[in-house]
């Protein structure tokens, strides 16, 4: 049996796909936290597992730039709570309390 990637979403959409993703990880996961900086390295730390998880499954390999864009990802969602958070309603900021 051949696993074969989606030849419909090109290179570059699943790699923009890659970062929205783990800029909502960073997001869901200061939710949980209350601390940004926990949430940073919590999601960076799972994309690097990830991509080493990759390096052990068939016909997946892990790649150093897909890290880097991960990480862009969780930076650009941890930037957007830091530099929006004091403007946010007060419903979406209760929302956001662990």
């Amino acid at each position: 049996m051949e696993i074969s990637q989606d030849r419909g979403v090109d290179l570059p959409t699943r790699k923009i796909v890659h970062f929205i993703i783990y800029g909502a990880l960073c997001i869901s996961l200061y939710r949980a936290t209350g601390s940004l900086v926990l949430s940073i390295v919590l999601a960076g730390l799972y994309g690097l597992f990830d991509e080493y998880h990759q390096l052990f499954t068939p016909l997946r390999s892990g790649k150093m730039s897909d890290v880097v864009i991960d990480l862009a990802g969780v930076c650009s969602g941890a930037l957007l709570l830091w530099k929006f958070y004091p403007h946010l309603p007060q419903k979406l900021k209760n929302w956001l309390k662990p």
